[in-house]
């Protein structure tokens, strides 16, 4: 080595196993040391096979390290390197969430890189017909000579090698499976008689016909392989389907515009965030339904932008904010790129490269648009910031404002969160003085909040069993006067569940212990947990009697409401929509023409639509939300009801809500009717507080799975008491509480049980750091090969 410094690097594999959940050790080649650093990318020989693999540099040092080393073998381009933004949401990760090494390093690749091995070979002497000393690839190569030979000449030093490594992304494809079969009996005699699962499976695809790999793996609890077997015996059809989709390659309009003079109330918004230092600006905009949040945004973006600063917006759900996408591509002149997960493999590498580049200015995203290669980030906006969706489902359970947050202190960057309903950690940020507090009080335009009134649903008439005569009066004048209306009901599908009426028995999904929801446009019956679909069977599976429907989704809703309307237009809007793009920006557009004359939905109808012609919104059931067991229920319910009322009357006319509930005495409504947002956050904080809940302590849950529950039960009776020797013993703030089953017990064929954590902010990283010892390091043995244990730092749902 030069000067005879030897140079290593602790390096994460680009493994996802906790096993190999550790930096490696690699000594650096004296071509590489000066230059290598954290954050590169490299190529290594990894394991007793020195299987070639992709990695990414944690740090450098020149301490011998005292154990074998291999040399890296490549450092890839910098256009691979990760960025600062990259590694700090890395070392996040680790610290706040627990997250291996490589669950950090994958959650900020683009997902589909593939690292592949180039070869080249270099002429050094007169071969055949080959030019001398020009370099030819390994396929033009073995168009002259076979392997071996090839081999033989780079030995005998005529041919010289030159190897490179890059990484190619696949088209992102999804494997179907279909039936080719006409007789389920015959099929199933053709398996044997001991072959369950393919049974199992028949049986499914007799039900579904046709539907992706992945599903009917997951529906079944079975294997490729035994799908294999059945592909084999003809009786069913393999087919590889493209799923390269831009959801907003229609409907979005493009054409720059000038921008609206900002309000009073946006400029006095715009000045006080200018008014600290620039990456020192972190605040919070809370803004009335109707307000212009929007034109805010845009307003700092542009600002942001003409300092040669990057901007990234974070929406809750992409594919429903088509609205805020379209402004922003009308007035910023700059180049947007949007991010969400349709958004083929190759595109989203070629956007991350453009990222890192500059090329591209503002990124529009949901929350995993936040581990993008930004060079110069400047700004992030984060609008609906109170939306649950910014919690990941998955590993690592992030919460993107957390991370969003963290950026913004370290990096730094400006920042700013957006919401008619801010969240109460939102808000404690503020009266803690680590955010500052921008309001807009007043609509555009002359436009007031929208009046709501209270239906009592324990007295009073019905059109249906659904509509109260008070909210058919008001949806037949809103018709009368050609204006529109959207209907709020938060239950998917065309019915709750199946009873039967004989003996009471619910029909149960056969992975999980939950009711499975009836959908009249397929008809089928589907399982929202594990995706198990099979068709609509009115005969109960236990003694055979006739099943009942109970409990009434969105699609029965529209079905009564075109009974009601004959002559209206009714249209659906669900998260079944929603995932088929152009589907949900034809309903939008044709909403916004008047084409349609109301909306039917989820709760996809709070996401930030603006309609200048609604002045009627019905709330059908205000009691779902407000009874859920989860101690956010208020709030959230709050935050939904305010916001799907904020979508009457805007664009000066005069709105009206309507909501229907069993509980009109419920404190929550007296604020909402007066559309006392402060005075509610009040109220619940002081509430919190007593309880020691967020945001005044932290909540952790430790989630134990397993196909058999004595042993699940008997896993989480040894964490809760392992745990709670361990932070009594170290002095750790936090209680552990004894192990609980959820409110659905089975999923996925395994059954649950949780522990709750309550923790307060003193001792909280020592606190992580245990949990991930004993739970994801298993440096205890604490955890039984049979289970599997996850932790969820800041869950959405206690449920």
């Amino acid at each position: 080595m030069s000067g005879g410094i030897r140079v290593f690097a602790e390096i994460i594999i680009n493994y996802r196993t906790r096993e190999l959940d550790q930096l490696f050790t690699y000594e650096v080649p004296d071509k590489f040391s000066h230059a290598l650093k954290s954050g590169d990318r490299v190529v290594v020989p990894f394991g007793n096979g020195n299987r070639v693999s992709d990695g990414v540099v944690w740090r450098t040092f020149d301490e011998n390290p005292q154990v074998p080393t291999k040399l890296i073998l490549e450092v890839l381009p910098s256009a691979y390197r990760l960025t600062r933004s990259q590694l700090l949401l890395m070392h996040t990760l680790r610290n706040r969430y627990a997250a291996t090494y490589q669950e950090a390093y994958q959650t900020v690749l683009p997902a589909g890189q593939k690292l592949v091995r180039i070869e080249h070979y270099k002429t050094l002497q007169s071969v055949q017909s080959l030019e001398m000393d020009k370099v030819y690839s390994k396929e033009e190569m073995l168009e002259f000579f076979s392997a071996g030979k090839i081999k033989k000449l780079v030995d005998e030093g005529a041919l010289h090698p030159i190897v490179n490594f890059e990484f190619k992304t696949s088209p992102r494809v999804i494997e179907w499976i279909s039936t080719s079969f006409d007789s389920l009996e015959e099929a199933i005699a053709l398996c044997g008689k001991n072959a369950i699962k393919r049974h199992r499976i028949l049986t499914h695809m007799d039900e579904v016909e046709e539907q992706p790999l992945l599903s009917v793996t997951k529906a079944t609890q079975s294997t490729r392989k035994d799908i294999q077997f059945l592909i084999d015996k003809k009786l069913l059809t393999y087919e590889v389907r493209s799923d390269e989709v831009d959801v907003f390659k229609h409907g979005l309009e493009e054409d720059k515009q000038a921008l609206p003079p900002l309000t009073e109330d946006q400029k006095t918004a715009v000045a006080l965030f200018e008014k600290y230092e620039s990456g020192k600006r972190h605040a919070l905009l809370e803004g009335v339904t109707g307000s212009g949040k929007t034109r805010v945004y845009i307003e700092l973006a542009i600002k942001a932008l003409e300092k040669g600063d990057q901007v990234l917006v974070l929406v809750p759900e992409i594919s429903l904010t088509p609205q805020l996408i379209t402004r922003f591509k009308r007035h910023v002149t700059q180049k947007i790129a949007v991010l969400h997960t349709r958004v083929s493999a190759s595109d989203k590498a070629r956007l991350y490269e453009q990222i890192i580049t500059g090329e591209v200015d503002v990124v529009i995203g949901a929350r995993s648009a936040l581990f993008a290669p930004y060079k110069n980030l400047g700004l992030v906006i984060v609008d609906e910031e109170h939306e649950s969706s910014f919690k990941s489902d998955t590993l690592p359970r992030y919460n993107a404002l957390e991370l969003v947050k963290v950026l913004a202190g370290k990096l730094p960057c400006d920042l700013l969160l957006g919401s008619a309903t801010p969240s109460l950690i939102s808000r404690h940020m503020v009266d803690l003085g680590k955010m500052q507090s921008l309001v807009l009080k007043n609509r555009i335009g002359s436009a007031g909040m929208a009046a709501i009134d209270l239906v009592d649903m324990r007295h009073v008439t019905m059109k249906n069993r659904l509509i109260s005569t008070p909210l058919y009066d008001a949806i037949r004048e809103s018709f009368s006067k050609n204006q529109q209306v959207i209907l709020f009901h938060n239950r998917k599908g065309y019915a709750n569940y199946s009873q039967c009426e004989r003996c009471g028995e619910v029909e149960k999904c056969m992975n999980c212990d939950i009711p499975m929801t009836i959908y009249s446009r397929g008809d089928k019956m589907v399982c929202h947990y594990c995706g198990y679909e099979k068709k609509v069977n009115m005969e109960c599976s236990s003694c055979g009697e006739k099943l009942i429907h109970k409990g009434t989704g969105v699609e029965q809703l529209t079905d009564l409401m075109n009974d009601l309307f004959p002559n209206k237009r009714f249209e659906r809007l669900d998260s079944d929509i929603s995932r088929s793009g152009t589907q949900l920006i034809d309903i939008l557009g044709e909403f916004n023409s008047g084409s349609i004359d109301c909306l039917i939905g989820t709760q996809i109808l709070a996401k930030g639509l603006d309609f200048p012609n609604v002045t009627l919104v019905g709330v059908i059931s205000a009691d779902q939300s407000i009874n859920m067991p989860d101690y956010q229920a208020t709030e959230r319910s709050f935050q939904l009801l305010t916001q799907v009322a904020g979508r009457a009357g805007r664009h000066g006319k005069t709105g009206r809500v309507i909501i229907q509930t069993f509980q009109p005495d419920h404190d929550l409504f007296k604020y909402l009717l007066k559309h006392d947002t402060a005075g509610f956050a009040s109220e619940e904080k002081r509430m919190r507080d007593l309880l020691g809940y967020p945001p005044y302590g932290m909540l952790n849950v430790i989630r134990v799975s397993a196909e058999n529950q004595n042993v699940c039960q008997r896993q989480s009776q040894k964490i809760y008491e392992f745990y709670q020797q361990v932070f009594k013993k170290h002095g750790i703030d936090a209680t552990v509480y004894p192990p609980n089953r959820p409110h659905y017990a089975k999923i996925k064929n395994k059954y649950r049980y949780q522990l709750v954590i309550k923790s307060t902010p003193q001792g909280y990283a020592q606190m992580v750091r245990m949990l991930y010892n004993g739970i994801i390091k298993n440096k205890y043995q604490l955890i039984d090969p049979a289970c599997f244990v996850d932790l969820d730092f800041d869950p959405t749902m206690m449920a």
